[in-house]
Formats: structure tokens, sequence, C-alpha cells
């Protein structure tokens, strides 16, 4: 376990050495772009399990490189939860650290994005473990967008998410407010290690908001999760996030 958390240490160094000097340089070179946002949860859900009850500080940093408009970007990004309450002796191990390296390109009215990601606990004995993913969403009324996510490393699973979601101006507030109401249908297989049956796991149905105050987009979220297997949980979660773009 102490040499996971000496590896995860090095890769979250690198990163944000990476992103700092890509941040100096995104004014000049217009073809890379670096996100950064922090977002705070009631709860911290995942596929249909609250992992965290309580609130959840999930920092995210983000930098990709568009090879131009035929040939899509490779981004790579960190993202992590840090728990914001502790026990009753003001401790916690529940922290996560999660790595992406992602490929995205568009073909007519298809968005495609690939690539891996690294799930990290170093202050816990949960075991790390990694997925392969391919997402596909089509621009049209509704945005469908279908993704499957395979597990090769702990778990040897699959999960799927099929997803609806339409983003509405709400001039009346203001230029820059956007509201997008949403729903996420999941399914399992192969996943005897995660949930209690194969097939329709979970929902969730929810509402985000979307605020332009100068250089940072603020973005509250009110969520319900819907159990559709033993292993889920019914939640009724909320969250903001605040981001920053350079």
């Amino acid at each position: 376990m102490g040499e996971m958390i000496v590896k995860a240490k090095l890769i979250l160094a690198l990163l944000l050495s990476l992103f700092v000097s890509l941040g100096s340089t995104a004014a000049e070179e217009k073809s890379w772009s670096v996100d950064t946002s922090v977002g705070f949860f009631s709860d911290y859900m995942f596929r249909g399990f609250n992992l965290y009850d309580g609130l959840s500080i999930q920092p995210t940093i983000g930098a990709s490189y568009s090879f131009g408009d035929d040939l899509g970007s490779l981004g790579g990004t960190w993202w992590a939860h840090l728990p914001g309450e502790g026990d009753e002796n003001g401790n916690s191990d529940d922290s996560e650290f999660d790595y992406t390296l992602s490929y995205d390109n568009s073909f007519g009215p298809f968005g495609v994005s690939t690539g891996f990601i690294w799930y990290t606990y170093p202050d816990s004995s949960v075991n790390a473990t990694t997925e392969y993913y391919v997402s596909v969403a089509y621009d049209s009324v509704l945005n469908p967008t279908v993704s499957v996510y395979k597990d090769f490393d702990e778990f040897d699973s699959e999960y799927y998410e099929l997803a609806f979601s339409e983003t509405l101006e709400w001039s009346a507030l203001g230029d820059g407010f956007n509201v997008t109401p949403f729903v996420v249908f999941a399914f399992a297989s192969s996943a005897e290690k995660v949930y209690a049956d194969d097939g329709f796991v979970h929902s969730t149905f929810g509402v985000s908001f979307d605020a332009s105050l100068g250089d940072v987009t603020l973005s509250p979220t009110v969520n319900v999760t819907q159990a559709a297997d033993d292993a889920t949980e019914d939640e009724v979660w909320t969250g903001v996030t605040f981001g920053y773009s350079f």
C-alpha cells in the first residue's frame, strides 16, 4: 500500500507540473486547453452506490490538446474525492484519486470519446483498478449518449449507461444561464463482485444549472438516484461546482 501511495503522489506531481506549464502557455498555444474545477456534494454517489455519506469535495484538473477538426483531441484528467467529514475522531481514509487518459473526436453529428481510467485509493485498503471506456453521443433532441466501461483489473465486469439531456437557455435570469435536465439508466454484466444481479442496476434523474460569473462557471445540481438492484441505494443528493478554463 505504501508503494501505491508513493506512485499516486508521483503521478499527481507530474500531472500538476504539466498542467501548470500548459496553463502558462494556453493563451499562446490555442490548441491547448486547461480546465480546473472544484465541486462540493452532499454525498459521493457513484454508479448507484453512496460511497461516502457526507460532504464530498471533488477537485478536477484537466488538459487537452487538439490536433484539428478532423483528428480530434487527446486529454488527461486528475480527479479526486476528498472527504469533508471524518469519523468521531476527525479521521477518514476514504480519499480517492482517479486519472483519465482520453481521446475525443466527432464524426458528423456523432461525438466519440474513448480512453482509460485508473482508480486509486491512497489512504484506504480498497484495491486500485483500471477501466477502458467508449462513449458515443448523438447531437440531436435529448442528446442520447451510450457509454460502456470495461473493468479489466480488480472486478472484470462491464458497466453501461444510456443518458439523455437537453440544455435550455433561461434568458430571464441573464445571459449565460442555462438549465439542463437529464436522466441516466445504468446496466451491468459479469458484475457479481459489484452488484447483486446483472441487468438494470439504477437510474438517476436530475437537473443542473450553469451560470457564468466572469471567468468562473457556477453549476449547482440536484439529483435523485433510484435503486434497481438489491445492492444499490435510493438517494437524493445535491452539489455545486465552480469551474475555470484557461
